[in-house]
């Protein structure tokens, strides 16, 4: 479904889009497939059936509910039914049906696992659960939630009232812990043989570093935007925090995208985020052109801040480099074996220069190693 952020659309039909399946024709065409009801949201995923296939399933915020749909020679099938049903809801907000998942934030799947952002019935606490599918039928088998401690109260720029939910995140108090996307290490993090996923959770800080103190009431530019990551691993069919294994990260960029998997070719999954190069909103500008952060395995499952580690800074798009926005990723664009830098900008409109739309892409001469390892 689409991505733009069409939340505020009015009507709500305006921020909707049709689910939306790609399929390879040949080597060089696609086909763009609509189906299903049109739905608002960006939880998305393939999973595999029984048959070696793989269902695409949809879950939004409209009050759609959960779509899933598998292919086979009479066409697309509606198989919905063999997952958790989500709330059905209608144009005035009436539950019409309650349903066992809260999938429409964002899940991710892998190996029989789905790992989707959870939440209580009351709100008291948010998290994630770890559904697993045993004899087609999908069961939450572990939940990883982060209660609220307190409540207090809050006031808007625009000077309207409200309040923030504070939790206790190691041995910290932020404000609106919020988990927000996740995924899968596709090759292995360490040699232990457990899947491993990383998550990211936005949340706010105080600006002076004190902690929120209950009863107090705040304003929100008292507070610094943050994005926490966290990698966990699935161990005995529950969800287990490892601990600490960045050896440098910095919680105050933030992202949409990750890449969860060996970019340097050593067996080892490495992880990247598609930072975005900014000046509005951060703390400190990031004016980088749209360079992505890197952190490398050293193949014990420590995350080695790679710019850090060489002592140098990666490429940037050259007409992104001051201008406020920008993001990217790695990829092998010419297939050689060695991944490249792509950076391209948030947007066409950029009162600061004639960026024109381009994409730059930077070209590797070699892997992403560790000082470390290299020989």
């Amino acid at each position: 479904m689409n991505w733009e952020d069409g939340r505020n659309g009015d009507p709500r039909a305006f921020s909707r889009a049709s689910p939306a399946i790609i399929l390879s024709k040949n080597q060089s065409e696609y086909e763009v497939v609509k189906i299903g009801t049109p739905d608002w949201g960006h939880a998305v995923a393939i999973v595999a059936d029984n048959d070696g296939g793989g269902d695409a399933v949809f879950a939004g915020f409209t009050g759609v509910g959960l779509q899933a749909f598998r292919y086979n020679a009479d066409g697309w099938q509606d198989v919905k039914d063999e997952y958790p049903a989500e709330a059905i809801w209608d144009e005035n907000w009436n539950i019409v049906s309650q349903g066992s998942s809260t999938w429409s934030t964002e899940f991710k799947y892998q190996d029989g696992y789905i790992v989707a952002v959870d939440t209580t019935a009351d709100g008291s606490a948010q998290g994630l659960a770890l559904w697993r599918r045993t004899n087609d039928v999908w069961e939450k088998v572990d939940q990883y939630l982060i209660p609220v401690e307190f409540y207090v109260d809050s006031i808007s720029w625009q000077g309207s009232t409200g309040q923030y939910a504070v939790y206790r995140v190691d041995d910290d108090l932020v404000a609106d812990y919020t988990p927000e996307t996740m995924c899968f290490f596709d090759d292995k993090f360490d040699d232990s043989g457990h899947r491993t996923f990383a998550a990211l959770f936005a949340s706010q800080v105080h600006k002076t570093g004190r902690l929120i103190t209950e009863g107090e009431t705040y304003s929100d530019d008292e507070f610094n935007a943050r994005q926490d990551v966290k990698i966990f691993q699935i161990q005995d069919d529950e969800i287990v925090e490892l601990n600490n294994p960045f050896d440098r990260c910095n919680d105050l960029l933030f992202t949409n995208f990750l890449d969860c998997r060996d970019i340097n070719n050593d067996g080892y999954a490495d992880f990247t985020r598609h930072v975005f190069s900014r000046t509005f909103g951060y703390v400190v500008a990031r004016e980088r052109g749209g360079t992505p952060t890197v952190h490398i395995n050293d193949r014990t499952g420590r995350l080695i801040d790679y710019e850090n580690d060489q002592g140098f800074e990666m490429p940037g798009h050259s007409l992104l480099l001051n201008a406020g926005h920008g993001q990217g990723y790695t990829r092998d664009v010419n297939g050689d074996g060695i991944e490249d830098i792509v950076v391209y900008g948030e947007t066409t409109r950029n009162e600061f220069n004639s960026y024109d739309g381009s994409i730059e892409v930077y070209t590797g001469s070699y892997d992403f190693s560790l000082q470390s390892q290299e020989d």
